[in-house]
């Protein structure tokens, strides 16, 4: 695998892990070789208490119940998650690095990614602020798409739904252009590049914690407040989720 245009483009390539996970950082060092990472050693659910984190205005029950779509709290495990990506938003505004990838520990490269990235980056339009490489569901827009969109408009109306009426409007894909989609709501945190003003806006929803770290993205997207694409085909495969659900997942 040639990662010659990843390292040359970005500013900085993030992996996402933790200190325990040391097969993970070992796997990831063979499957990545060639590419110019380093390592964020994220927050571990096995180290941190929610009361004092909670205390310490880091994470909010109370936000994080309003924002959830069935009203619950998050789990330790997705605390971690998204605080390990937030850690991520804050040293790319220190640093002010204009352009970074943010891969989690267990992704591999996908068929052809040198040449789909190749592609995505001259096809990705001025002022874009985050593009999955890696994403689950909604990426079609289809008869039974626009079905359950408007089911979901009905819902709002009937205060049945959290979604807003801007997120149902933009829930799925949109093709752009031949390697890229506008986003939808998406799941994964897995592989994402993602621009300076990207990162500050994701920052500041996310003081204090209060989103599942795929639903904060989600959620910025599909309301407008950052420019979201998707890659076509993906570039990075998260292998810890696969036909038979998650398996072997740190957060999970």
């Amino acid at each position: 695998m040639n990662w010659e245009h990843f390292n040359n483009y970005f500013d900085k390539i993030y992996i996402v892990t933790l200190p325990r996970a040391t097969d993970r950082q070992e796997k990831i060092r063979r499957v990545l070789h060639g590419l110019n990472f380093e390592f964020l050693m994220g927050a571990d659910a096995k180290d941190f208490n929610e009361g004092d984190i909670e205390s310490r205005n880091i994470y909010s029950e109370l936000l994080s119940k309003k924002n959830n779509r069935y009203g619950k709290k998050m789990k330790p495990g997705e605390i971690g998650c998204s605080w390990s990506h937030r850690m991520i938003y804050e040293d790319v505004v220190a640093h002010n690095y204009k352009k970074v990838l943010i891969l989690e520990d267990d992704v591999t490269a996908a068929n052809n990614a040198a040449e789909t990235f190749h592609q995505v980056i001259k096809e990705l339009p001025a002022g874009w602020d985050l593009c999955y490489f890696d994403y689950n569901k909604n990426t079609e827009y289809t008869i039974g798409a626009a079905v359950k969109q408007w089911l979901y408009h009905v819902q709002k109306l009937f205060g049945l739904i959290k979604f807003s009426h801007r997120t149902i409007q933009n829930l799925h894909a949109r093709k752009f252009s031949n390697h890229l989609k506008t986003a939808g709501y998406h799941d994964y945190t897995s592989a994402y590049a993602l621009s300076l003003n990207g990162a500050k806006k994701l920052l500041s929803i996310q003081t204090p914690i209060q989103f599942v770290a795929d639903h904060l993205l989600a959620f910025a997207i599909t309301n407008k407040i950052i420019q979201g694409y998707i890659a076509v085909p993906k570039i990075f495969i998260q292998e810890s989720h696969g036909s038979e659900g998650t398996k072997n997942s740190y957060v999970q």
